[in-house]
């Protein structure tokens, strides 16, 4: 009597990763957005991936996710309007693998927060007796650091000022003029940053 073993079935490579999220060349991603994608292995095999992600390089090589074995990535927190170029490599348990395409994808443009409100005015609302030389100066800024200009509105005996009077100053301060003597006056400023 005598025996023999047929070859062993033939392994076929994983499914290539398809179907990315973010879609290829997407735009105004989340910098805290997850990686994810279609994967699988013809022959039922389990599949393990892993994740190369580059800011500006089109042939990603930094591994951010290894030998994940859901086709999903959590890359961390990612820059504000930035590329990303991004492939995974899929290995079964045979040890034979398939490449993705070379995917990319545009982060969000980092958020504007407006300027900060002018504050700090000087005269002092509801001072008295301010020469009729003074300039009008104030507190500003802006969170992010953006270039600010000012519009400055002021008025005699109107508490709703409209009249421009120092238009888009870079610097906290206005010069209204030689102002009249025993006048009310009211004034108000308006920041606005790069931004709009």
């Amino acid at each position: 009597t005598w025996d023999f073993w047929t070859e062993p079935e033939p392994n076929n490579p994983p499914d290539a990763p398809s179907a990315p999220s973010p879609s290829d060349g997407a735009t105004g991603v989340s910098i805290g957005t997850d990686l994810t994608w279609t994967g699988g292995d013809p022959d039922g095999d389990s599949v393990t991936y892993d994740v190369y992600l580059d800011a500006g390089n089109a042939s990603p090589d930094q591994l951010v996710c290894g030998g994940v074995s859901t086709p999903a990535c959590d890359p961390g927190t990612l820059s504000y309007e930035t590329q990303y170029y991004w492939r995974v490599v899929a290995t079964d348990a045979n040890g034979a693998s398939t490449e993705s395409s070379t995917w990319d994808f545009w982060t969000e443009p980092e958020p504007n927060n407006p300027p900060d409100a002018p504050s700090a005015p000087s005269p002092s609302d509801g001072a008295t007796g301010v020469t009729i030389g003074t300039d009008l100066t104030w507190t500003g800024g802006d969170p992010d650091g953006d270039a600010v200009t000012y519009d400055v509105y002021f008025a005699a005996w109107d508490s709703s000022p409209d009249t421009l009077t120092c238009d888009g100053v870079t610097t906290a301060a206005c010069d209204p003029g030689t102002l009249s003597y025993e006048t009310r006056y009211y004034w108000r400023v308006v920041a606005t940053d790069a931004n709009g």
